[in-house]
C-alpha cells in the first residue's frame, strides 16, 4: 500500500517537472523572438513553477481525501443515499405513462376474461369497473412496470393458480392476434406486448390479482423474456406442428 502511494506521489512530481520544463522550453522560445530581460525570465519561471507546485499540491490533497473518505463510516451512507436517489428517479420516469396505459390495459383484460368466461369459470362482472373497483396499481420491479388488477370473488376459483394463468396468457395471446387491444400497439418487436405475469388468489380478501406486464421498452422485453423463461423451460418448449403435406 505504501509503495502504492509513492507511486503515485512519484508520477505527480515527474509530471510537474515535466510540465515545468515544457513552459520553460515554452518561455525561451519567446525570448529568442522578444527581447525580455533576464529578471523578468526567471520570474516567469519562478512563477510557473509556484503554479505547478500549488496544482501538484491540490491533487495530491483532493487524492488523500477521496481516499480517506471512501474508508470513512458515512461514505457507505452516502452511496446508499445516492443509489436510492436514481432508483427513485428511474422508477419515476418509467411509472409517468401508467396512466396512459393502465385504462386501455383494463378494458382488454376484462374483455379478455368475459369473453372466455365460460372455460375460465371467472365472472369479470357486468363491464370493466368490476374489475379493480378500488382502482389499479402500477407497481415498478425488474427495472419496468407492471399492472395490478384486483376482481372480487365470490367463490375460490375452481382451478389452480398456475394452469389459470397460463389459460389466461393463451386468451390474451388469442386476443391479440384477432382483436388487439383498443389505444395501444398489440406487439412490440414482433412479440405480443401483453402478458400474465402472475395470478395470486387472496383467500382472506376473497380477491383475484393479476400482475400485467405491458412491453413497450427494450427492459420491458428483457422482463418478458425472463418471465416465459421462468414459466416455459427449454426442455418444456412446445414442438412446431408438422402438416401432412410437409412430410
Amino acid at each position: 500500500m505504501k509503495n502504492s502511494k509513492k507511486r503515485e506521489l512519484f508520477t505527480v512530481l515527474m509530471l510537474m517537472l515535466l510540465s515545468l520544463a515544457l513552459m520553460a522550453l515554452i518561455i525561451a522560445d519567446e525570448a529568442g523572438s522578444v527581447p525580455i530581460p533576464l529578471d523578468v525570465l526567471f520570474v516567469n519561471i519562478f512563477l510557473a513553477f509556484v503554479g505547478e507546485i500549488v496544482i501538484a499540491a491540490f491533487t495530491i490533497l483532493l487524492i488523500i481525501c477521496v481516499h480517506w473518505y471512501q474508508h470513512h463510516p458515512s461514505f457507505e451512507a452516502l452511496e446508499t443515499s445516492l443509489h436510492l436517489f436514481l432508483a427513485k428517479k428511474r422508477q419515476n420516469i418509467a411509472l409517468k405513462n401508467a396512466q396512459y396505459i393502465a385504462p386501455p390495459l383494463q378494458l382488454f383484460l376484462w374483455q379478455t376474461l368475459y369473453r372466455n368466461r365460460l372455460v375460465l369459470g371467472i365472472d369479470p362482472g357486468s363491464d370493466m369497473r368490476s374489475l379493480s373497483p378500488h382502482g389499479w396499481r402500477a407497481v415498478y420491479r425488474n427495472n419496468t412496470v407492471y399492472y395490478v388488477f384486483e376482481l372480487v370473488m365470490k367463490n375460490a376459483p375452481g382451478q389452480g393458480e398456475k394452469i389459470l394463468q397460463q389459460l389466461v396468457n393463451q386468451f390474451i395471446t388469442a386476443e391479440l392476434l384477432n382483436y388487439g387491444i383498443d389505444g395501444l400497439p398489440s406487439f412490440y418487436n414482433g412479440r405480443t406486448a401483453i402478458y400474465l405475469d402472475r395470478l395470486i388468489y387472496d383467500d382472506v380478501r376473497h380477491v383475484l390479482m393479476f400482475d400485467v406486464l405491458y412491453v413497450a421498452s427494450d427492459k420491458a422485453a428483457a422482463a418478458l423474456t425472463s418471465a416465459w423463461e421462468r414459466d416455459f423451460p427449454k426442455a418444456a418448449a412446445p414442438e412446431m406442428d408438422v402438416f401432412d403435406d410437409e412430410l
